[in-house]
């Protein structure tokens, strides 16, 4: 009996032993999918436990990789409290970034229990490559063009797929156009950009006026692509023939000057275009008509537009009416400033140019560009400054008017204004103004009208007032000048000086005996002009001794001497 017994425990142990055994399994052991790049792929797994506990699972080993290469798994979720044998669907998310170099990405998915056992599945992902270049424009503009003449430009060619393109070369949709390419037959590698120049000419046989010469497209074995269409303002009786921009910015008397090619941003080098700038386009208009032709084009006039850069709308300036007579040239300048108000970012300019022939046919041309607007971090500007009257009495006053606005990209929250001269004593400062960094807020500008009086010892002249504002106390950001007369300070002086005159030459006349003569003395004339003198007051002058004033202290000091004396005698006669 004891062995049965013995077996029977045995086998009871080896089934609770077995019971309580934690298990668990991946019931996929691999997961493939294909897909090109851009996409979000959204597999799933099984978890199945085996065992007879619930289970806590997690996951690791959540990369993919293709060399240097990494696909990530994201959104896969722990697994908590599995119970025993029942099994969980696992979903999870694979995001392929639109320039995912292609090919085949391998990983393996691990997942560990709290029972300390793991399981892995495989995983692969292929993928597939797509092909795509652009230049991040639609057309090109050669501007003012001759029939049969060639004109060079460039642009930027982008690999916006996610594989290399071999055997890139480019074609024009007019053939006429003969379009060369600085480079044929080469390998735009993933990701890369490349610098392309190119002649094209304007066919001799092609319609005037401004119109669209054809499309430039970009061809290789895995890709044919329209890149961007070409126009020109052809034939016509006059072209731009050359335009240079000059910038003269608030900070800086110097201009800097570019020489534009149509269709090309403007770039100033170390300047930068900003609000309150002064841009000067200087163009030289040419008259295509030959001498033999005889052509002339009259009132003609160039518009230059900048779109919607004020506040959304357009600014722009006209030239005055000019004339080109055939096969000459006439050099124009238009400056048009930029608002203070202006936001940062890229726009386009226009510029046109129109005018009649002597048959009243109408010629025109045009060119594009594009105009960067930067703003400094920290800028603030006393965009006006007047004063009114200009001109005052000494003893007046005037109002000096003036308004600050910020132009940086940031909050002002302590600037300072000053209205100071110290000849006049003028020294009048306003701390704390706060500057929204919004052009288009109202508190992006501070305005005051302060009245200002000059000091007593003002004198005759004009004096310079200065209009200072402060982003650091101390060191004055953009300092303004206006100009105030001063008249009529020296008038009581004058009146003064002139009494003093009369009396001196009264007593002068005074001091003299009249002289007489003889009937012949008498009868003199002097050869010089005789001065009129204007005739001195009335009033009788006393000597000194005639004076009240001489009188009564000449009593007073000797009512002093007696009593002197008689204090010394009444002291002497004690001792």
């Amino acid at each position: 009996m004891r062995i049965p017994i013995f077996l029977a425990v045995t086998f009871l142990l080896l089934v609770v032993s077995t019971s309580a055994e934690p298990g668990f399994n991946l019931i996929e052991s691999h997961i493939n999918a294909t897909t090109g790049s851009g996409t979000t792929l959204n597999p799933s797994f099984r978890v199945n436990n085996t065992g007879t506990t619930g289970l806590n699972i997690n996951f690791s080993g959540l990369t993919l990789s293709k060399g240097n290469d990494k696909i990530f798994i994201i959104s896969l979720n722990n697994v908590t409290n599995l119970a025993n044998g029942s099994s969980q669907t696992q979903g999870f998310s694979i995001d392929i970034p639109k320039q995912q170099l292609n090919g085949l990405y391998t990983g393996t998915l691990t997942a560990n229990s709290n029972a300390s056992n793991s399981d892995t599945v495989s995983f692969n992902i292929n993928v597939t490559p797509t092909y795509d270049a652009n230049v991040g424009f639609s057309e090109m503009s050669l501007g003012s063009a001759r029939l049969n003449s060639t004109h060079t430009r460039s642009f930027n060619l982008t690999n916006r797929g996610n594989a290399n393109l071999t055997n890139v070369s480019f074609t024009f949709s007019e053939s006429g156009a003969n379009l060369k390419a600085s480079k044929t037959n080469f390998v735009l590698q993933f990701n890369q950009t490349e610098a392309i120049d190119f002649n094209i000419t304007v066919p001799a046989l092609f319609s005037t006026g401004n119109v669209t010469l054809g499309t430039l497209k970009i061809s290789s074995p895995a890709l044919t692509k329209d890149l961007f269409s070409i126009r020109a303002n052809v034939g016509g009786g006059i072209i731009i023939e050359d335009l240079d921009v000059f910038l003269t910015t608030r900070k800086s008397e110097s201009d800097s000057d570019l020489d534009v090619a149509d269709g090309r941003k403007l770039n100033f080098g170390e300047e930068e275009a900003g609000p309150g700038s002064e841009l000067r386009f200087n163009l030289n208009i040419e008259n295509t008509f030959s001498n033999e032709e005889d052509i002339d084009v009259n009132d003609a006039t160039v518009l230059v537009t900048i779109m919607e850069i004020d506040d959304g709308n357009d600014i722009e300036e006209e030239s005055s009416k000019f004339d080109v007579n055939a096969d000459s040239s006439q050099e124009v300048d238009v400056i048009i400033n930029i608002p203070y108000s202006v936001e940062e970012g890229a726009y386009d300019v226009l510029i046109e140019v129109e005018g009649e022939d002597d048959n009243n046919n109408v010629h025109t041309a045009q060119m594009e560009v594009e105009l960067e607007i930067d703003r400094e971090s920290r800028d603030i500007a006393i965009i006006e400054a007047s004063i009114s009257p200009s001109r005052i009495k000494c003893s007046g006053s005037a109002t000096v008017y003036s308004v600050i606005t910020n132009l940086g990209r940031k909050a002002e929250e302590d600037v300072s204004f000053q209205i100071a001269n110290e000849e006049l004593g003028i020294n009048y400062m306003q701390r704390g103004i706060e500057l929204s960094e919004i052009p288009s807020d109202d508190d992006n500008r501070f305005s005051k009208s302060q009245t200002i009086t000059p000091g007593k010892n003002a004198k005759d002249g004009t004096y310079r007032i200065e209009l200072k504002a402060y982003i650091i106390e101390g060191a004055a950001w953009e300092t303004k000048r206006v100009d105030l007369a001063i008249e009529g300070c020296g008038e009581a002086k004058e009146q003064e000086e002139a009494k003093e005159d009369k009396e001196a030459l009264k007593e002068e006349e005074i001091g003299e005996s009249p002289q007489t003569g003889g009937d012949e003395e008498q009868g003199e004339t002097s050869s010089e002009e005789e001065i009129p003198v204007l005739e001195p007051e009335t009033t009788q002058e006393k000597t000194l001794a005639q004076q009240p004033f001489f009188i009564i202290a000449l009593v007073a000091l000797n009512a002093a001497i007696i009593a002197g004396i008689a204090f010394f005698a009444k002291s002497f006669f004690k001792k």
